[in-house]
């Protein structure tokens, strides 16, 4: 990264807010979404919530609905009482949440960790895309093999396979 593209303290001071960068400014929803963006691999309470943001119950726990309600957090407690939230790891809302506070850093420091995330997940995602591609490709093969077994039958017996007395015959 050229030094142009890092910003000194001057600017950033005042706009540099949590991990966002002052980007959503500074209610509940942020508060908790810093958490959670911040720790993605914990279990979080209204409590744990409320003492992590400083924010009161009732304002948290309504945050709390509306990002379960995006499918940012999931409810994994049967207790009504006292329900247990975890972060929905897979979502793309967190992953790009993620990638926004590593450019937010890199945009302060000049640190090059968003790069490094980018690189990391692309190629996680040509890893996981050529898995799938593979397994797609043999799938495509087990239909042409299905289809010309299918043709092999109805030449040799004369009936097609949904005809009476063929039915089950080809599972």
């Amino acid at each position: 990264m050229r030094e142009a593209d890092i910003l000194d303290d001057q600017e950033v001071t005042g706009i540099d807010i949590g991990p966002f960068g002052g980007l959503f400014g500074d209610g509940v929803d942020i508060g908790i979404l810093n958490e959670i963006v911040a720790d993605p691999y914990s279990n979080y309470s209204y409590k744990d919530l409320a003492e992590l943001t400083g924010f009161t119950h009732n304002p948290v726990k309504r945050a709390v609905t509306n990002l379960v309600r995006i499918g940012l957090l999931e409810n994994i407690s049967k207790d009504r009482q006292h329900p247990l939230f975890r972060v929905r790891r897979s979502s793309k809302r967190l992953l790009a949440l993620t990638l926004l506070s590593y450019g937010v850093i890199d945009d302060r420091d000049g640190t090059g960790c968003f790069d490094i995330a980018i690189d990391n997940y692309t190629s996680t995602q040509w890893t996981s895309m050529t898995r799938t591609s593979s397994w797609k490709f043999e799938e495509a093969e087990l239909a042409r093999s299905y289809s010309a077994d299918r043709g092999f039958i109805e030449r040799a017996i004369g009936k097609r396979p949904s005809e009476p007395g063929i039915r089950g015959e080809l599972a």
